[in-house]
């Protein structure tokens, strides 16, 4: 925000509690919906992750710099984020055996911060090499201009998409578990709030 975006470091500081603001407000509402709904715990990371990958991408998009109602919408979505990624803790207690949660809590939490670094690392790779060919096309430095960062910032796309797969792979995985030993079936989420939908109006 203050390379970027121009902002005084001040108020770039200020702008960052609102991170945890917003998960001091969503993170019981996530509590809350993963202990009434376990099944649909997969469902509401994805769209936790889709939200954060449209907020990114209004950002990115933008052209110029984006007012600060778009960064802070980021914010919000980004401090949704933070409590959201412990979901993943709530797997491991679920999908694993009392002897190894120590183990699986340890994979979660090291995948995490293994995804973070992974990002930073590309992304200053590729604001370096952006300011080297700008450097060599003869136009003076600027490591931190407004659009290597975009460029540098789509780096998460590629992070976070094979995350995805594999949630989505694990989760496929997993039902298929389930009905095969306990004859859950767990059906699409579309279908699910169709039929709550109908039983709803059914009541009413």
């Amino acid at each position: 925000m203050v390379y970027g975006l121009g902002y005084e470091p001040a108020r770039a500081a200020g702008m960052l509690t609102i991170l945890v603001g917003a998960g001091l407000v969503f993170g019981p509402v996530l509590g809350i919906l993963t202990a009434r709904h376990p099944l649909r715990r997969s469902n509401i990371v994805l769209g936790i992750v889709t939200a954060i990958g449209i907020a990114w991408s209004v950002v990115l998009l933008w052209p110029g710099t984006p007012p600060v109602a778009v960064i802070v919408g980021l914010l919000i979505v980004l401090g949704i984020g933070g409590p959201g990624s412990l979901i993943g803790f709530d797997f491991a207690r679920t999908f694993n055996p009392q002897r190894s949660l120590g183990s699986a809590n340890g994979v979660v939490n090291v995948g995490g911060f293994t995804a973070s670094f992974t990002i930073m690392f590309l992304m200053g790779l590729v604001l370096d090499m952006l300011n080297n060919l700008r450097v060599a096309g003869g136009a003076a430095s600027d490591l931190y201009s407004l659009d290597s960062f975009k460029l540098a910032f789509a780096v998460q796309y590629v992070i976070i998409g094979i995350g995805v797969v594999f949630l989505l792979r694990a989760r496929s995985k997993t039902r298929s578990q389930l009905s095969r030993d306990e004859g859950i079936e767990v059906a699409p989420v579309w279908v699910a709030l169709s039929r709550a939908w109908k039983r709803r109006n059914g009541r009413a």
